[in-house]
């Protein structure tokens, strides 16, 4: 019987340094988040359905921005649980897009770390170096 060795694990500085990586890019992200003035297309979410006092139902909301724009349904909804639970606030707005790609980064660690051949000499300069130079929108 053949026994598979389990990849090699990231020794505890390797965990330290990408938790500073992925601290930082979270950090970057968040950075001066409300100060930074709506983007055209922020617009079509952040709107008086949100901000205002005549308030719409989760799916009005939702249906009628894909109606009316190039939104999905599904970001719309994700958009207004999330100002209904924090407040609508353009920091509030954005926190969403900052989670999933601040999640991007330890993603694509883990993707280069994982398709790197386990014979090569270190797998974990390059995938920390990947994730460093991740892209952001």
């Amino acid at each position: 019987m053949l026994e598979q060795s389990s990849p090699p694990r990231m020794k505890p500085w390797q965990w330290v340094f990408f938790a500073a990586v992925f601290a930082a890019a979270f950090l970057l992200r968040v950075h001066d988040l409300s100060r930074i003035f709506l983007w055209l297309d922020e617009t079509d979410l952040f709107n008086e359905s949100i901000y205002g006092n005549h308030h719409r139902s989760l799916l009005d909301f939702a249906f009628g921005t894909r109606n009316g724009t190039t939104q999905s349904w599904g970001w719309s909804a994700i958009f207004w649980i999330v100002t209904r639970a924090f407040g609508p606030s353009i920091a509030v707005a954005r926190m969403p897009t900052v989670l999933v790609n601040t999640a991007g980064v330890a993603l694509l660690f883990a993707l280069v770390y994982r398709l790197l051949p386990e014979s090569s000499v270190n797998r974990f300069w390059p995938a920390l170096f990947a994730a460093i130079f991740a892209p952001s929108p």
